[in-house]
């Protein structure tokens, strides 16, 4: 969202929706997925985006489909998308969605015009219509974003485990098991790739 805001700063209008992709100047993480964002005003400020990232069946590219395995620049991927205004106060952009048709081998995956913006419709009138049209600087906003991000935090921890740090069993042959492997794994590179020097 950094990106939207750099790029667009005053030019953010209530039905606008961007469009981004590219992991160097827009944000994105890699080229198959596309993030569709649409801004959430209260009370004429903007307050948040509703967005969603959605991997593509094909972004055109060296191969067909969003994995090119011979690829040795990002060029080789597909067609890569700084942050625009796919849909500007409500239309859609005419010569943005036939540039978008005519770089995929499956235009019909990509899906109708206008693009799947609507999808964010009912999550930006519940972010408007619930707790910040209240009192959209109160402690119940905060409340709002945390519930959205909860699901994501759990797993977490659980998920990231820093190089070295080991599992522990309590006892028996699991634990030696367990140290066993976290040895082997101090013994190769970062990135998981062979044993070190």
């Amino acid at each position: 969202m950094r990106a939207i805001l750099r790029d667009f700063k005053d030019a953010i209008e209530p039905e606008d929706v961007f469009l981004l992709n590219d992991p160097y100047t827009a944000g994105g993480n890699h080229l198959p997925d596309w993030v569709i964002a649409r801004p959430v005003f209260v009370a004429g400020k903007l307050v948040a985006f509703a967005c969603n990232r959605a991997h593509q069946a094909d972004i055109g590219g060296g191969a067909a489909g969003t994995y090119n395995s011979a690829a040795t620049e990002i060029f080789h991927e597909g067609i890569r998308l700084p942050v625009l205004k796919l849909i500007e106060g409500g239309s859609t952009r005419d010569d943005l969605w036939r540039l978008l048709m005519i770089n995929t081998r499956l235009p019909e995956a990509l899906g109708r015009r206008p693009a799947r913006h609507d999808r964010l419709d009912p999550h930006r009138r519940r972010a408007a219509g619930g707790c910040w049209s209240r009192s959209w600087a109160s402690s119940a906003r905060r409340r709002f974003l945390r519930g959205r991000a909860g699901p994501c935090r759990p797993p977490l921890p659980r998920l990231h485990r820093p190089p070295g740090q080991g599992r522990v069993a309590r006892r028996g042959a699991g634990r030696q098991r367990l140290l066993r492997a976290d040895r082997r794994q101090d013994r190769r590179h970062p990135d998981g790739e062979g044993p070190t020097a």
